[in-house]
This record gives C-alpha cells, sequence and structure tokens, in this order.
C-alpha cells in the first residue's frame, strides 16, 4: 500500500485541476488589467470537485470545473434624438432641430475614443471598435 500515492490537489485528475486554475487566473488577471473594467470591483474564482463513487465504493469519478464572476465593462453612454417620421418614431444620431453646422459635410463614421484595447496598444495599432 505504501507505493500508492494518495490523491492531491496537483495530481486531481491528472492535474487538471491546477490547469483549470491556473486559466481561470489569467481570465482574472486579463480582466483586471482591462481598462474597460472597474479596478476595484472582486474578482472571484470557484473550483467545483465533484466526486461520482460507484456502488462499490471501491473508485470514483472525479469532475473540476473552474468558474470565474469577473467585473463587468463599463457601461457606455450615447445620445440619440427621436422623432416621428409620420408612421414611427425612430432614433437619430444628430439632432435634428439644429441647423447644419459644417455646410453639409457630415461624417461617415462615428470615432468612439474612450474604449482602450490594450492588446491592440502592445501591438502598435490602433484600437477602432
Amino acid at each position: 500500500m505504501s507505493d500508492y500515492k494518495r490523491v492531491e490537489l496537483c495530481s486531481l485528475a491528472s492535474g487538471a485541476a491546477v490547469d483549470k486554475f491556473d486559466k481561470a487566473f489569467r481570465e482574472v488577471l486579463d480582466n483586471i488589467d482591462d481598462p474597460n473594467t472597474d479596478a476595484e470591483k472582486p474578482r472571484k474564482i470557484t473550483l467545483e470537485i465533484t466526486v461520482l463513487p460507484d456502488g462499490s465504493r471501491e473508485q470514483a469519478t472525479i469532475e473540476v470545473q473552474a468558474k470565474t464572476s469577473l467585473a463587468p465593462h463599463r457601461a457606455l453612454k450615447g445620445t440619440a434624438y427621436m422623432r416621428n417620421d409620420g408612421k414611427k418614431l425612430v432614433a437619430m444620431e444628430h439632432n435634428f432641430r439644429q441647423g447644419d453646422l459644417f455646410g453639409g459635410a457630415k461624417p461617415d463614421t462615428v470615432n468612439v475614443t474612450n474604449i482602450v484595447d490594450r492588446k491592440s496598444q502592445a501591438a502598435g495599432e490602433r484600437a477602432d471598435p
């Protein structure tokens, strides 16, 4: 009996418990590093181990799951101007009650500047949504 090694966390399910934890911990660290999340919100990792013994009580199947609870991305706000087009309510990006301030020139795209993508920054790319 002394030649057999007892099950430990690091050997549980052939090391799957440690692998699951490592992956979940990486998700937590990436979430903490994301500037679009609240830095001070708590993050959680739950390592769930289920032991399913057979009828003889001499063998068991072990299932390992890691679950994360991460900080959500911050809400972004924008403005929509609404009016009835005669049939139904429609939303517009520009205030239809204001005159044309730029002589008919309207932007083709809307640039969002308050979202940061660190992966793109590290690669030297521009972070476009």
